[in-house]
């Protein structure tokens, strides 16, 4: 499932595998591995991946349906 979307987002942004990986300074193959899940990418990495395909990294709260980004890590009530 996180390759897909990883796929998703990168053909979204119209970028080969090697533009993507280039950017972020990691094999070609480090990233078709991700994209076919025969290699598990670290949570690091998919925010790495998110930013540059030009997407966020969000959590909502069920229950409460509040949403919580990544920057949202960073005050002091949380």
């Amino acid at each position: 499932m996180i390759g897909k979307l990883i796929r998703f987002m990168r053909k979204r942004n119209k970028l080969s595998q090697k533009q993507l990986a280039d950017y972020l300074q990691i094999a070609n193959c480090t990233l078709s591995h991700y994209e076919v899940e025969s290699r598990g990418v670290s949570f690091g990495d998919m925010v790495r991946i998110a930013e540059a395909c030009d997407f966020s990294v969000r959590f909502v709260d069920n229950k409460t349906n509040e949403v919580f980004e990544l920057s949202d890590m960073k005050r002091k009530d949380v």
